[in-house]
């Protein structure tokens, strides 16, 4: 059913719902859409300029080369549409919802995301630089080189992402949450990333040189080959991590947590470690050159040939520890192993036969 943009807004008008319609080409600008119902329209080359969609429900619609710069969407429930090549520059989309849509080369420049939710939807070489991504919740979503520069990603929510081929210069993070999302080889350096989650996180080979990661959470994560260094991580959480061939020189980490760490062969050289805790990590061949180690916990780490020359041992506890070839200058001033402790974690029950 072909319309023009009159009988368009007329059918709106007298019935609040539009089946199957072609209005391809019409001009829409400023129109007032608010509450409308419309499915399976051909919204093609479309200009929704300044219009008003608050709390449509769009449903099997095309948008191809439509643009709704500056359109107001908030609330909009936007269920298996295409966007090719559309413009939502500056759009307001808070709380809109995007379901099974595809977005292809679409541009979200400028746009207010705020506590929009994008779940399955595939995202394709479009770009949300400058968005407002504050409270965004993408999820299960399918994505290919977005340009996510100059974004303040302020609890913002990507689960599982597969954001290796995404783009972040300029972005910040604070309390995101990039759970079990591969980011390989990504560079964050000189980034705030204050307090955000990469549990389970791909990071191999990522650069963090000289980031604001206090309190950020890396548990479970694979940072093989990862750079820290001059990074600012003091309070981060790195248990269970696997941190081989990581670089932290010159780090501050001050009350950081390795406990259960796979990180032989990292470089910690000339870092801040102040009361951080290694308990049962894999330390071999670590280099702690000229740390400060103060009041730091190694209790039943591997230490096998690691280096601690020039390194600040003061009640450093080595309780447990397996120090075999490990190279310090410091050691007086550190706590050896607690005997009584180690026959209370040495003790297992004996069997007692009755007769």
């Amino acid at each position: 059913m072909r319309l023009n943009a009159d009988q368009f807004m007329e059918k709106l008008l007298a019935d609040g719902v539009v089946d199957d319609a072609d209005v391809s080409g019409e001009d829409l600008r400023g129109a007032d859409l608010r509450g409308a119902v419309v499915n399976r329209a051909d919204f093609s080359s479309c200009r929704f300029d300044e219009a008003d969609l608050r709390d449509t429900v769009l449903n099997g619609c095309r948008f191809d080369r439509a643009s709704l710069r500056g359109a107001g969407l908030s609330g909009a429930i936007v269920i298996n549409c295409v966007l090719f090549h559309a413009d939502l520059g500056n759009a307001q989309l808070q709380k809109a919802m995007f379901s099974e849509c595809k977005i292809e080369q679409v541009s979200c420049a400028g746009a207010d995301l705020t506590d929009t939710m994008l779940h399955g939807c595939e995202i394709l070489n479009s770009s949300f630089r400058s968005a407002k991504l504050q409270c965004t919740m993408f999820a299960n979503c399918k994505w290919f080189a977005p340009d996510l520069s100059d974004c303040e990603l302020d609890r913002t929510v990507l689960l599982g992402a597969d954001l290796r081929s995404a783009r972040f210069d300029g972005s910040s993070f604070k309390s995101a949450q990039l759970m079990g999302a591969k980011l390989t080889g990504l560079s964050f350096a000189s980034r705030s990333l204050q307090l955000t989650q990469f549990i389970n996180a791909d990071l191999t080979g990522c650069d963090f040189s000289e980031a604001d990661v206090r309190q950020a959470n890396f548990q479970g994560a694979v940072m093989t080959g990862a750079k820290f260094r001059q990074s600012t991580a003091d309070t981060a959480i790195f248990l269970e991590c696997t941190l081989t061939d990581a670089d932290f020189t010159q780090s501050s980490l001050r009350n950081s947590i390795f406990v259960e760490a796979k990180m032989a062969g990292a470089r910690f050289n000339a870092a801040d470690l102040y009361q951080a805790i290694f308990h049962h990590a894999d330390g071999a061949r670590c280099g702690f050159a000229g740390c400060d180690l103060t009041y730091a916990d190694f209790s039943h780490a591997c230490l096998a040939e690691a280096d601690f020359v020039d390194a600040s041992m003061f009640r450093a506890k080595l309780h447990g520890a397996d120090t075999r070839g490990a190279r310090f200058t410091d050691r007086e001033r550190a706590l050896e192993n607690d005997p009584d402790l180690l026959e209370a974690e040495n003790w297992r029950p004996v069997d007692i036969e009755f007769r």
